[in-house]
Formats: structure tokens, sequence, C-alpha cells
């Protein structure tokens, strides 16, 4: 990657390799469970510890969770192989995710904060039979719109019991995988449709933007050329939204192709961060700039930037971040030059970036050490822009 770093030839090149190959994103799991099996790839951060899970463990629960989808898709006789998420991060979401990602099945990504009538549009324009809620108060929004959407046969909900005979538990969702055998007939190619992510409706009708497996895995491809310091030594403390494109192909789907472990950031308080932070010691931390603007804020109240040598201000830095923060990226707003120089200056690379849903995340990306101040860099590999 180092050799090849802007060499634009192998834009071209990998996207052939990727389609020639059927190289899908099932194929790059799989390959990545074998190559690193009880490695750990997602830590839960719980009362001061880790509950961590690796390749091997995380594999079989995703498939359990593929076979108990396509039992709820065989009983109620869809021919729609379409399960619909308005779920907030956690582990499941995780795991139910790449059951779908590595089976053929779309998912459909509602952002968690939707009203009613952005998750009936959501429901009427994809025919999902099958929905995930996170809990009752997800729950009391589809009572709202349940005869406004005729095609949703099932919804599974996360936390709480289910009381409508159209809702079950989680339990009883993962109790179906036992007794369901048959392998699914969904045939993956690279430019077969793998997922759907909805934006927020913020300008009208929520946009559902379409993902194939190429767009996915040749997304990983280029952030590996982009970035050609990230491997699976690396560890993420993620916050960012799954159902934005920001925390699902960058953070999550990112995490897998390096082989890096992702954990999952406790709540996104600053002072939870900054614990979370010294506990599992990241060397990747992506936000919005105000996650940034916060730490800056943080480190600075308890260091004088202006009159304290190097060797303090770099331990303040160290003792807030738990001392292994290498890369940051801030996007998806205005940050000052001086934060962002700041934290180069004392060991975190800070890149500055610009992406949208519909470019699969990243288009433009300041390269890693060549900062310019209020740039957002240049083309990503894989990105043609005008």
């Amino acid at each position: 990657l180092l050799k090849i770093y802007d060499e634009r030839r192998w834009d071209n090149l990998i996207h052939s390799l990727i389609v020639q190959s059927n190289y899908t994103f099932d194929v790059l799991f799989n390959q990545r469970v074998n190559q690193y099996k009880k490695k750990s790839l997602f830590r839960i951060i719980k009362d001061s510890r880790t509950i961590d899970y690796g390749w091997q463990k995380t594999a079989g629960i995703v498939s359990s969770y593929r076979s108990s989808i396509n039992h709820i898709l065989f009983e109620i006789e869809s021919e729609n192989k379409i399960a619909a998420f308005l779920l907030e991060n956690s582990l499941e979401m995780v795991m139910l995710d790449l059951a779908c990602l590595t089976s053929g099945i779309v998912n459909a990504m509602i952002p968690a904060n939707s009203v009613s009538e952005h998750i009936s549009f959501i429901l009427n324009q994809t025919k999902s039979p099958i929905l995930f809620a996170d809990d009752e108060k997800q729950l009391a929004k589809l009572r709202s719109i349940k005869k406004e959407v005729p095609f949703l046969k099932t919804v599974v909900m996360l936390k709480g019991n289910a009381v409508e005979d159209w809702v079950i538990s989680f339990e009883e969702f993962k109790a179906m995988a036992s007794d369901w055998k048959i392998k699914s007939d969904i045939k993956i190619k690279p430019d077969s449709l793998a997922t759907l992510m909805y934006t927020s409706g913020t300008t009208g009708e929520p946009k559902g933007i379409m993902f194939s497996h190429t767009n996915i895995v040749y997304k990983r491809f280029c952030r590996a050329m982009a970035i050609p310091g990230i491997s699976d030594t690396d560890r993420y403390l993620a916050f960012l939204p799954l159902y934005h494109t920001f925390g699902r192909w960058f953070e999550m789907t990112g995490a897998i192709f390096w082989g890096a472990e992702y954990c999952f950031m406790e709540n996104p308080a600053v002072e939870t961060m900054i614990e979370n932070m010294r506990h599992v010691k990241p060397t990747i931390f992506i936000s919005i700039p105000k996650k940034w603007t916060q730490l800056y804020e943080y480190i600075t109240s308890r260091v004088d930037i202006e009159a304290d040598n190097d060797e303090k201000i770099i331990e303040v830095v160290s003792n807030a971040t738990g001392g292994e923060l290498k890369w940051g990226l801030s996007a998806a707003g205005y940050l000052s030059p001086d934060i962002f120089r700041f934290f180069q200056r004392y060991g975190v690379e800070l890149m500055s970036g610009f992406g949208m849903t519909e470019a699969t995340g990243g288009i433009t990306m300041t390269p890693p050490f060549q900062y310019r101040e209020n740039s957002l860099g240049k083309a990503l590999p894989g990105i043609e822009i005008k």
C-alpha cells in the first residue's frame, strides 16, 4: 500500500479484480474469520471492563441470526428478502447487519430518530416484511402506522416483551435458528443489491440510497490506499450511528476489512468518552467536529498550551486519549485549523474530510501528514469529482 500510494492506475485495476473474482462482502468477511479466528473484533465496555467477541464467536452469532431471519421469511411466505432496521448502535445491531450483508438479504437502515411518517414512507417504499426495533418507544411509532404499512408482517423487538401477535421478542427470534437448517438460495454477485440506507428526511421525504456489494468492498480497498498506515493492530472507539455511512462504512466495515478492533463507546458524553479512551486505548477516533472540540477543551483546561512545555502537553494529551491514539478524522462540519494543528503537533494525525451517503461515505480527505488549513483535501482513491 505504501509503494502504490497516490498511483491512480490501481483504482480501475482493483475494481476489475473485485468484479471478476466475485469478491463480495460475504467472501471478505469469511476470509477474515479464517484469518483471525479468536482475535478480538468487537468489544463492549461495561462497568470498567470489556467483553470481547472474537472473529469465530462473531461468525457463529451471525450465522445463527441469518438462520432466524430466513426462518421468519419462510414462515410468512414473503418473496421480499428485505429486513428493515430501526435501531440504535449495539452489538446486536452489528450482528444482524452482518447476517444480512453476508446472506443476500437486503436490509434497509432507517435512522433511529425518524418520525412515524418517515418510517411509514420507508416501509411502503421497501415493502419490508420484517422490522427490527429497539424497544417500546420505537414500537409505539410502529403501532401508530400499523394500518398504513400492509407489507410489514413481523416486528422483532430487541428489548422488552412482545404483547401483540405481530411482534416477537429477541429471545423468540434467536430460538428460531436451531430448527432452520435450509440454506438460502440467494446467489450474491458483486452488483447485487446489498443494503439500503435512508437519509434523515430534512429536505422532504427520506432518500433511499442503494449499495451493491461492489460499492461496499471497493470502498474498503480505496480507503486502505488512502490511509496505508492502518492495520490489524489498530483499535476504533466508535459512537457514530451505524444507520449512517460514516459509522457503518468507515468504522464497522473498516474494522472488518483491516482486521482491527471495534469498541462500542458507552455513550457520547465527553466524560464517558474520556473514560472509555483511557480504558480501551484507541488508535483511531472518527467524529464530527464537536467531539474533537470537546476533547481539545478538556485538554486545554488542564494545561497552558502557551506557557507549558511540549513534554507536559504530550502527557496531558496521552492521559486524556489513552496514550495510543494515532489517527483521527473530522468531517460533517467545520473544525478550526488550530485544533487540527494542535492534535497533529502532539501525535494524533487528525485529517479533514467530506462525504455523502451517495458516495458510500468519503469523497475527499486531506492526505496523511499533508494537512492544509481550511481544506477538505482531495479526491479519495476510486472517486471522480468535478
